[in-house]
């Protein structure tokens, strides 16, 4: 455990160093930080989630069912519902009154595409360190407290499990492609940009992490993904783009399901 500890304190900080580093950079050659959203939009996009929830046959793949996972039209159910939930959110977050433009949401994109795309690389590699120590760390106080609940994320479970290769490739493109994008658009673009209106930006990247930790299950996988928010929300807050985050939640979701599927 003190070997997680180590690496979770030494990967954090260098993740921020790294982007603290680079968000200094990237400012002195655009004037771009995290969008402003107003409340008005961030109710429209709540909203939209909850009505998209409550009309979806199944919100998520349980674990543990025989064949292993959901059934077919349950997968795609999911795939339809995050398909649909992103683009709401870019819909609103482009095209509502005071919030911004696609240009807005991946800024300099064509110009700093090999920057953007390398800093997203380096901070991929801190990222996973710090996250990963983290469960760790949290799976062994959870056994010496006698925790003896699921410790799995349940897509990825029902991702080992199935025995149905259409379902399992619909769950990785879903969790690879979508997830990513829908997820870091939420949780980062619109809460950050309109926590940071009302809190300081440091207090903004805490609450949406909180927020963002809270949407995942179990418990015991919650604060290694309060960690992941915190430090997705700095790189969006320090870059002022999309794209960044996102690229990062794609390779640590691809990088888990490889894991699942090979260990």
């Amino acid at each position: 455990m003190f070997t997680d500890l180590v690496t979770m304190v030494v990967a954090g900080a260098a993740f921020a160093a790294l982007f603290g580093a680079a968000g200094r950079r990237l400012h002195q050659s655009r004037p771009y930080g995290p969008l402003n959203v107003p409340g008005t939009a961030l109710a429209a996009l709540t909203c939209g989630w909850l009505i998209v929830a409550a009309c979806c046959e199944t919100l998520s793949p349980q674990s543990g069912t025989s064949p292993p996972g959901p059934p077919i039209h349950g997968t795609v159910s999911l795939l339809v519902r995050d398909t649909v939930l992103l683009l709401w959110t870019l819909a609103v977050l482009v095209l509502w009154r005071g919030t911004g433009s696609v240009r807005r949401l991946f800024p300099r994109w064509e110009r700093e595409f090999l920057t953007q795309t390398g800093l997203a690389v380096a901070g991929y590699v801190a990222l996973r360190l710090t996250v990963v120590a983290t469960y760790n760390c949290t799976l062994t106080l959870a056994a010496w407290l006698g925790y003896a609940g699921p410790t799995g994320h349940p897509t990825l479970e029902v991702i080992a499990e199935t025995e149905n290769p259409y379902q399992r490739w619909v769950l990785i493109a879903s969790v690879t492609l979508i997830t990513p994008l829908l997820e870091e658009a939420m949780f980062r673009v619109a809460l950050v940009g309109w926590f940071q209106q009302h809190v300081s930006l440091i207090g903004a990247v805490f609450a949406s992490a909180v927020i963002f930790a809270l949407f995942h299950w179990p418990p015991v996988t919650q604060p290694a993904m309060m960690v992941m928010g915190i430090l997705m929300a700095w790189a969006y807050a320090r870059t002022g783009s999309l794209y960044v985050p996102a690229l990062m939640h794609a390779a640590f979701n691809l990088h888990s399901i490889v894991e699942v599927l090979t260990g």
